[in-house]
């Protein structure tokens, strides 16, 4: 699936559990990526993957700063911010059994593999930076 032109805006829901619902189901696209041998399949697949996360990475941390912002207004608590996200990541990721997260001393990464278990698939995106 690719995410044409489909943004984390009015037309989007996000759930408490952290997932993610659109309604401008017309923007996504089935979309089937290829090349002439596996190594230019495998290319394309981590290609359009960075493609799709760093493209929707600004909007949702936008969203997360709107949200946080009400939660301290409302409830007047501040804690680190990026010890709270990390943790709001932690419990949407819990159980899924392709998307999770490595944390090392100076970043937490999002660590995205496949139901295949085909390692050479598995890409990571730095989500914060310690």
């Amino acid at each position: 699936m690719d995410f044409y032109d489909v943004w984390l805006d009015k037309d989007a829901v996000l759930a408490p559990d952290g997932t993610i619902f659109w309604a401008d189901l017309e923007g996504l696209q089935t979309i089937a990526i290829g090349g002439r041998d596996r190594a230019d399949l495998e290319f394309n697949v981590e290609e359009k993957m960075e493609h799709q996360i760093y493209r929707s990475l600004y909007e949702f941390m936008y969203a997360y700063e709107q949200i946080e912002r009400e939660r301290v207004r409302r409830f007047g608590h501040i804690t680190d911010r990026k010890t709270q996200f990390e943790y709001l990541l932690k419990d949407a990721l819990k159980d899924d059994e392709v998307v999770g997260l490595h944390r090392s001393q100076d970043s937490l990464e999002l660590v995205i593999g496949n139901i295949l278990g085909e390692g050479s698939l598995t890409k990571r995106f730095t989500i914060l930076d310690w």
